[in-house]
């Protein structure tokens, strides 16, 4: 009987030849590449990004010898006005002084403004608790790498910063890691709803050609601050802000005016207004809640001087709308207590949606609204908007700036790939020496190797399937793979060539024999691993998928085949000598 006649291992060449496809992609290049297999940075290198958490620490002396009081009222007229994480710190009765973590970047005139006579403000520090540190790296780790399989790290360093490597940091990754994730809906330039007053962020389904949605659930307050502001209308003109800058002042080209379309600069709020009527075929208009002033970029106007030295310590930083090599000339100029940032422009985008974007704007259709649920609807690709509910739905407790970014490279060396396939070229040879000399019979050695190799193949190709990340630990897993794998040929070969009752029993019924043992001993193995991939145990989650995902599809494709190979070979050669 030909070995190619049997409809398994027809089935199990289609497999091997689409895992192939999977590894390789051709549609992206002929060179051959393992184009769909992403590797860690320990084997290919990849990022180190250093970030920084704008937080504070703030000593208040109370006006009351009350803390508890004192506190509840601090708490919540800081949490109002700023919409972020506030903790308390540390309390000392004996001097009225208690202090409290803002999660952002605050100054003391910043502060004082918003609480008030509830107390005086002693002291500001930049710096973060080791809780605080912890809770914005599990937020990190739940929107980049949820399930610990991309390879991605965390570490502290310091009070204030964060260091992580990754394999890719794309556009999006910068996305998940800088956005804080505070959302603030205003209609009709009223602030009316928070992330606080949303319970829940349903999944982005698609809304139209260029634009995805988000269906939320609010909570109770949320939905009776709605019923306030809607009073029973159905769509309502307002924005949707993600991390509005409001601690910031937008520098801009004077020039930028000229080029605006429904935008357009008001000099006495010195804000920009937003008008269309594109959605409902009524005009619908609304402030775009950051205050904003041009300027030359060759000086520094007097005016806009002026301005930025007129709020008195309550903005922190200046965004520039450009790169810094556009503003070169004036930002020695910029008074020296703000943090300079720049916010470029994207390849294709609009002045209009340059400016919203550095505004936090993600949304300025009509925010539609129903009893206790509704949807924002968003002018984006489907996979940007659930990038944006990843980061929603995992808020993180304080503001976060990249502050530097490098390329590494491996740290296994550059040349790990090349000597990795020379030592898996003599791991292949050495089985074929030893599976020779232990059966003495070429065409088992072949069909041996052949199945080791489409084990490792259809791993491969499952891991591309399923975007596992390849690094030291998922290089064990499949140690673990291809060792059971050569086990279970070797019981089976053995079985087959020896046999219980050998005058009796033809070899397939006797390598028949071997498949319960064979799948007890998977069982056994999932059994094993399985856990450790529930619980995750940190890099050990990697080795266990990869190690799941090996040991399932030769469950399903390679362990059956072989008998059915070794049996049509030893047909074939009874058949020959005859």
């Amino acid at each position: 009987m030909s070995l190619f006649k049997e409809r398994r291992v027809k089935l199990l060449a289609l497999v091997v030849l689409i895992s192939v496809m999977l590894v390789w992609r051709p549609w992206g290049g002929l060179e051959p590449r393992a184009r769909g297999l992403n590797f860690g940075v320990d084997i290919a290198g990849g990022y180190r990004a250093v970030l920084w958490l704008d937080v504070s620490h703030v000593t208040i002396r109370t006006s009351t010898d009350n803390l508890d009081s004192a506190w509840n009222s601090i708490r919540s007229a800081l949490e109002d006005s700023l919409n972020t994480t506030v903790n308390l710190v540390a309390r000392y009765p004996a001097e009225n002084r208690i202090v409290v973590e803002v999660g952002k970047s605050v100054t003391s005139a910043f502060v004082q403004e918003i609480i008030g006579g509830s107390g005086t403000v002693v002291d500001v520090q930049n710096s973060a608790t080791p809780s605080t540190l912890d809770d914005v790296i599990s937020k990190l780790h739940a929107r980049i790498d949820p399930y610990g399989l991309l390879e991605t790290r965390f570490w502290t360093l310091g009070e204030n910063y964060i260091l992580f490597e990754t394999a890719q940091l794309d556009y999006y990754t910068k996305e998940l890691v800088t956005k804080q994730g505070r959302l603030e809906l205003f209609i009709e330039n009223e602030l009316v709803l928070t992330d606080k007053d949303i319970e829940i962020f349903g999944t982005p389904v698609p809304a139209g050609r260029v634009y995805s949605s988000i269906p939320i659930q609010y909570t109770e307050e949320g939905e009776q601050k709605l019923k306030t502001a809607s009073e029973g209308k159905t769509g309502l003109a307002g924005a949707v802000y993600l991390d509005r800058p409001s601690d910031a002042i937008l520098i801009f080209d004077e020039r930028v005016l000229n080029e605006l379309s429904k935008l357009t600069y008001d000099n006495a709020t010195r804000m920009f207004t937003y008008t269309t009527t594109e959605y409902t075929g009524e005009e619908l208009q609304y402030t775009l809640r950051v205050p904003a002033i041009g300027t030359s970029v060759e000086n520094l106007s007097p005016e806009a001087l002026e301005y930025l030295e007129s709020p008195d310590g309550v903005k922190l930083r200046a965004l520039l709308l450009g790169s810094t090599d556009d503003f070169a000339r004036i930002i020695e100029n910029v008074p020296a207590r703000y943090r300079v940032e720049s916010i470029p422009q994207l390849s294709g985008e609009s002045k209009d949606k340059w400016i919203k974007r550095a505004c936090g704007v993600i949304s300025d259709l009509p925010v539609y609204l129903g009893v206790g649920s509704g949807r924002i609807v968003v002018e984006a690709s489907l996979q940007e908007v659930r990038n944006l509910r990843t980061i929603l739905s995992n808020k993180s407790p304080t503001e976060l700036s990249l502050t530097s970014e490098a390329e590494i490279g491996s740290r296994l060396g550059a040349g790990f790939m090349r000597e990795a396939l020379i030592a898996g070229a003599v791991a292949v040879a050495g089985v074929f020496l030893l599976i020779y000399y232990r059966y003495r019979r070429w065409k088992i050695c072949l069909v041996f190797i052949g199945f080791t190799l489409c084990e490792l193949l259809i791993t491969f190709g499952g891991a591309s399937v399923l975007g596992l990340t390849l690094g030291l630990p998922e290089i064990g897993g499949l140690l673990v793979v291809i060792g059971t794998g050569i086990d279970h040929q070797l019981t089976t070969t053995d079985e087959v060539l020896r046999g219980v009752h050998p005058e009796k029993a033809g070899a397939g019924w006797r390598a028949s024999r071997t498949l319960p043992m064979i799948y007890a001993s998977i069982f056994m193995t999932l059994a094993a691993v399985v856990p450790i991939a529930v619980l995750g145990f940190g890099a050990l989650r990697g080795f266990a998928t990869i190690a799941i995902t090996g040991t399932v599809l030769a469950f399903l494709f390679t362990r059956p085949t072989y008998p059915k190979a070794i049996d049509a070979i030893l047909t074939s050669s009874r058949a020959s000598a005859t």
